[in-house]
């Protein structure tokens, strides 16, 4: 009974031993994998705030080429003269026909001021917007403007814009020299955020006198109905 007995306790032992050691190595792994969650954890937590870093350098210009934003929401109007803001971009066809209307009132309006900006929803005209604004750095953006929506319109070679440039009789050391300065980027990267800060989410778009917004193309009457409330 003895013998018995001592045998009893020698297999209770061994099997405590065995639990203890199973419920430590089970501590052990739960630790292990809490490390790795916090380690997890911990780079996630790092990781947000370069991708939120990420995704606004995608929407904005970067700083050096970003305006205020007082600056970029308004422009000045002289005193009697509306001024009507058109985000457009050289490949959109809505854009070819509103600036013909546009073109029309100003024409027949002494009190109505249209102001250009830069919006390119098509990057492949991109080089197109660019010699632009350097032919408006001499004063001839409007003929270039209209030169290629009339004769020019859905081409992006350079043949073209080189034709367009000649036909406009630039100083062509002055025009060169502005193509290699950063004034065309960053004049399309100003007018695109002052786009975004106004809701704007395609072309056409148009603000009147920093208020009124029209966007999508509009009729000649849709305009003057709102010029004649202003």
């Amino acid at each position: 009974m003895k013998q018995t007995w001592v045998i009893g306790c020698v297999v209770l032992v061994l099997m405590g031993c065995t639990i203890g050691q199973d419920l430590g190595e089970i501590e052990s792994r739960t630790a292990t994998k809490n490390e790795t969650l916090l380690g997890v954890e911990a780079k996630t937590a790092e990781a947000e705030p370069q991708a939120k870093q990420a995704l606004t350098g995608m929407n904005a210009p970067t700083q050096s080429t970003k305006p205020p934003v007082a600056e970029a929401a308004k422009v000045d109007t002289e005193a009697g003269k509306i001024v009507v803001r058109e985000y457009f971009d050289f490949g959109c066809g809505y854009c070819k026909r509103l600036g013909e209307v546009l073109t029309e009132i100003v024409n027949e309006r002494d009190d109505v001021e249209v102001v250009a900006r830069h919006f390119v929803v098509h990057p492949q005209y991109t080089a197109v917007h660019r010699a632009s604004i350097c032919a408006g750095d001499q004063g001839q953006f409007a003929n270039f403007h209209d030169t290629y929506f009339a004769q020019y319109f859905g081409r992006t070679d350079q043949g073209t814009i080189e034709k367009i440039i000649a036909s406009l009789s630039l100083d062509t050391e002055m025009y060169n020299a502005c193509m290699a300065s950063d004034l065309p980027d960053t004049t399309i990267a100003q007018h695109t955020y002052e786009a975004q800060l106004l809701g704007a989410r395609g072309t056409p778009f148009m603000i009147v006198n920093n208020d009124v917004r029209l966007p999508g193309a509009k009729t000649k009457a849709e305009i003057e109905a709102v010029l004649d409330t202003l």
